[in-house]
């Protein structure tokens, strides 16, 4: 479930069934845009190069620019036109692999289901925060739990959690840790971008110690 916390940042909440991320990614691999599931920092935005300076140009240079324009708009559009084709083709050789990546999934996931159900796999949950209209992950963090009853009722509480928080989430304050307390959640993971680990309480050295890992 998604949550926008209340200093405007958006959380996912997840009770995690898939057994693992997708690896084949028809659509982002082609046009480079590689979902990943780790913390990104922020890459600031470059500065823009120095102005140009107006010159004055003569009739002829004007036209002769106008050319340039004119070529040079042809090759991007040629360039274009090629790069889709190039992608297209891409997306149909990887979407058999996604297809029989998806099966497996399916197969491990129902395995991996009944062995939660039971008790006899820790089931999963997933507290995920993005840069604002990005893929890009600023704070990730995995818990688990024994059953799969207690990891969605640890989920919605992560979730109320979170709906009223003003600071990143992190598993080692005080009441995010009661909550893990109280339904057996362990931490398994906890990553945050340098930006964001900078905003917690605690961030100076004061923070509280991290729960034991049992």
């Amino acid at each position: 479930m998604k949550i926008t916390d209340a200093a405007g940042t958006t959380w996912t909440v997840t009770r995690r069934l898939s057994p693992w991320r997708r690896v084949v990614q028809p659509i982002n691999i082609p046009i480079r845009n590689y979902a990943r599931y780790r913390v990104t920092p922020l890459v600031p935005d470059k500065p823009s190069g120095r102005p140009r300076r107006k010159k004055n140009r003569t009739g002829e240079d004007s036209l002769l620019r106008s050319l340039m324009e004119l070529v040079a708009e042809l090759v991007m559009e040629l360039v274009g036109l090629v790069w889709f084709f190039a992608v297209v083709v891409a997306w149909l050789v990887l979407l058999p692999f996604a297809f029989v990546e998806l099966v497996a999934q399916v197969i491990v996931g129902a395995v991996l289901w009944l062995l939660r159900v039971s008790g006899v796999a820790r089931s999963r949950v997933d507290v995920v925060a993005r840069y604002h209209r990005t893929v890009n992950i600023s704070s990730l963090t995995v818990l688990t739990t024994s059953g799969f009853g207690a990891a969605g009722r640890l989920t919605q509480a992560l979730a109320e959690e979170r709906r009223d928080a003003t600071a990143p989430f992190d598993p080692r304050r005080g009441d995010v840790a009661a909550i893990l307390a109280r339904f057996g959640g362990r931490v398994e993971r906890h990553d945050a971008a340098p930006d964001v680990a900078a905003r917690a309480p605690g961030a100076n050295g004061s923070g509280v110690p991290s729960p034991a890992h049992g």
